[in-house]
Formats: C-alpha cells, structure tokens, sequence
C-alpha cells in the first residue's frame, strides 16, 4: 500500500514537473 502510494505520487509529481517545463517553454519561446 505505501509502495504504491509513493509511486502515485511520484507519477503526479512528475506530471505537474513536466507541464510547468512545458509552460516555461511556451512563455521563453
């Protein structure tokens, strides 16, 4: 249960991670 909590959290970490690089380069472009 916690292992797989973790992992949830890791994944929601790297999405938001990766729509923020996203928006950065939309605003830098």
């Amino acid at each position: 249960m916690k292992s797989g909590k973790y992992t949830l959290g890791y994944k929601s970490v790297l999405k938001s991670l990766r729509s923020s690089k996203g928006k950065l380069i939309l605003i830098s472009s």
